[in-house]
């Protein structure tokens, strides 16, 4: 086997591909070149900065195909601190700040000019106005001392259109002038202060620190030449991503088109341009061992009983109290000792599906720009078949709210975030998807929908006395409600109705259900085919099936409350 001697080898590193966690990101860059036989020192410099590496993440392999003639020994960063005088960094700073002042002052004239221009077409338009409140053209004129052409202008009415038109079209374009003059100053403005920024951070110092991080790759090329191609990857912070998503129902095809974005950010010290990016559930830790708990030991408080005599011996004498004495409490010798203080410890649960990973393609390049806004790149899109609902709660509320409900056919684990809801191609709200895994229900809340109408109204509210032979008078409430369905809808849909009935703690106030009866709450079934049950908090559920077409249904809520006549109930 032929051999070379040592050489040094510099590469600039290309970054391909990019894996975003939640709070940081795995950068992976390719480098290549042409090797002879022999030993080599490669030195891996990047155009920007790795100084925000995770050391202990580096990894550099050898790319399949050329592995099995080369053998690397060593892998280290090497890192040099740079010192770099700032006088010309000054300089041209400002000078950038000349600059831009100049462009506001620029600016600040042309809204001067704008605003006379628009002072003075007020002014005519007042004019004008005087004018056309005048009772004849004349006597304007000889209160006016107007020349002989606006005499003439002002007899012709007909012509005064030309000369609104004018003046309004005039006014409009000074207006839009001065918005855009605004704009534009605002800008420059910001332009300006984070200029300023700069420079006063750099005249602080009279020299700027700067370290510089490559890695050092020693490796040997054995038996033939070879196209060395490196993959260098390593993690960063100041990275992340978040869930967002587009729901689009359609009320005629019970469908829902879902579609899964990806919000990224990033504030590393390079721009990501045109890479293969992934965005992943995992999260990353370096703490591979499981924590140990140390031994928990609690200890007797002194006896109170014993120190008591001593303390009021002290007290008679005139002796100082001691210290400890602020925090014994004498008025009970036999309290009960407190409990040890325990670190309030943070208690958290998760599915069983919360801990698997999953990672997602985005097809295509993409481009991230290090100034940490966020770029919305979509990741999956899904079909889902749904089942429309609709809920009314008219005791609070006399709108009704239709629901979408779907189940999760798709292999993909849906992030907590928030979520953008569409109905029949008409934005209908806001709101927030909860974590759904692969082949989980889902809903989502479409809003209020007019076409469908529940009233609820008192019907009957007395009060009556029910003797008895041996024991004291109980007083009876009877309260009975109607509730009214009506509405049109497209097809087959169902509809679930909610109100309570009210608890007691107290054992002498007794609540009733006396319709639906307890046989249909038990049952879960009304006389009429109704679905209804009833929780143990209260919460009574009737569901209606509405039918293509115009609904009408009636149905009743009765229940009584007794007590005692020598108690008051109140909140009912």
């Amino acid at each position: 086997m032929s051999s070379v001697s040592s050489d040094h080898i510099e590469l600039i590193p290309s970054l391909k591909g990019v894996t975003v966690f939640s709070d940081r990101a795995q950068l992976a860059f390719v480098a290549s070149t042409a090797l002879e036989c022999g030993t080599h020192i490669i030195h891996l410099r990047p155009e920007g900065n790795w100084e925000d590496m995770i050391t202990n993440t580096l990894l550099v392999k050898v790319q399949d195909g050329s592995n099995r003639h080369v053998a690397v020994h060593d892998v280290r960063l090497k890192h040099t601190d740079l010192t770099e005088e700032v006088r010309e960094g000054v300089r041209v700073l400002k000078d950038s700040i000349d600059e831009l002042q100049g462009k506001i002052d620029a600016v600040t004239d042309k809204k001067k000019v704008q605003s006379a221009v628009e002072a003075a077409v007020e002014k005519i338009e007042k004019k004008l106005m005087i004018m056309g409140e005048r009772d004849c053209p004349s006597r304007a004129h000889k209160q006016l001392t107007d020349t002989t052409a606006i005499t003439l202008f002002l007899s012709q009415p007909s012509s005064w259109m030309e000369l609104i038109c004018f003046i309004s079209g005039r006014k409009r374009h000074v207006r839009e002038c001065l918005l855009e003059l605004k704009d534009e100053e605002t800008k420059l403005q910001a332009s300006l202060s984070k200029l300023q920024e700069e420079l006063g951070e750099m005249q602080r110092g009279k020299r700027r620190q700067r370290r510089n991080t490559t890695v050092e790759v020693t490796l040997t090329v054995r038996e033939q030449p070879t196209e060395l191609k490196l993959n260098v990857s390593f993690v960063v912070t100041g990275a992340s991503w978040k869930p967002l998503y587009d729901m689009r129902v359609s009320s005629s095809a019970s469908t829902m088109d879902l579609t899964y974005y990806a919000q990224v950010q990033q504030r590393t010290p390079i721009d990501w341009n045109k890479v293969q990016l992934k965005v992943s559930t995992a999260a990353p830790h370096f703490g591979t061992q499981p924590p140990k708990l140390a031994t928990w030991r609690i200890s007797l408080k002194p006896p109170i009983a014993n120190l008591k005599p001593r303390l009021l011996a002290m007290n008679l004498r005139g002796m100082p109290m001691p210290c400890a004495a602020k925090a014994v409490d004498t008025t009970d010798c036999n309290a009960a000792p407190r409990e040890a203080r325990v670190k309030q410890a943070i208690v958290s649960s998760s599915s069983p599906f919360s801990g698997a990973i999953s990672s997602f393609h985005v097809l295509g390049l993409t481009t991230v720009r290090n100034n940490n806004r966020l770029v919305k790149v979509a990741i999956a899109k899904q079909t889902f078949p749904v089942e429309l609902e609709y809920h009314a709660v008219p005791k609070s509320d006399k709108r009704v709210f239709r629901t979408a409900k779907a189940k999760n056919t798709s292999p993909y684990i849906f992030l907590p975030g928030k979520s953008h809801i569409f109905v029949d191609s008409t934005f209908m709200c806001g709101s927030r998807l909860d974590l759904v895994p692969a082949g989980a229900d889902f809903s989502a809340s479409l809003g209020a929908d007019e076409r469908v109408e529940v009233v609820r109204k008192e019907v009957k509210r007395t009060r009556s006395i029910v003797t008895r032979v041996v024991r004291s008078p109980l007083v009876r409430m009877d309260h009975v409600y109607e509730f009214s369905v009506k509405g049109t809808v497209q097809r087959e849909t169902t509809l679930l109705v909610r109100d309570q009935c009210p608890l007691s703690p107290d054992d002498e106030v007794k609540v009733c259900v006396v319709e639906p009866s307890s046989k249909a709450l038990k049952g879960r079934l009304t006389a009429d085919g109704m679905k209804c049950a009833m929780d143990q908090m209260g919460m009574i559920e009737w569901k209606l099936k509405l039918s293509p077409g115009a609904n009408n249904h009636v149905f009743r809520y009765a229940f009584q409350v007794e007590h005692p006549e020598r108690l008051t109930v109140r909140g009912v």
